[in-house]
């Protein structure tokens, strides 16, 4: 769900999609390439606040970014 405290789960993925998670100021934090449909993201070790997820498909090349919530 969003907002999350602690983690959160994104679906529908191609194995292969690269997730890549960055604060809202544009600086990387966390990048990780999806192995099943389903890949969890761990947001534990970051501070409350806005942060936006990029799942990019290297199949076709499409590119999606999700607003994640941290709630304290």
């Amino acid at each position: 769900p969003n907002p999350t405290s602690d983690q959160f789960f994104v679906s529908g993925l191609r194995p292969g999609a690269v997730l890549s998670l960055s604060g809202i100021d544009g600086k990387m934090l966390w990048t990780g390439k999806a192995t099943l449909e389903t890949q969890r993201v761990q947001l534990e070790s970051y501070p409350a606040g806005m942060y936006l997820l990029t799942v990019t498909d290297p199949g076709n090349g499409t590119k999606e970014t999700l607003k994640i919530i941290k709630k304290p």
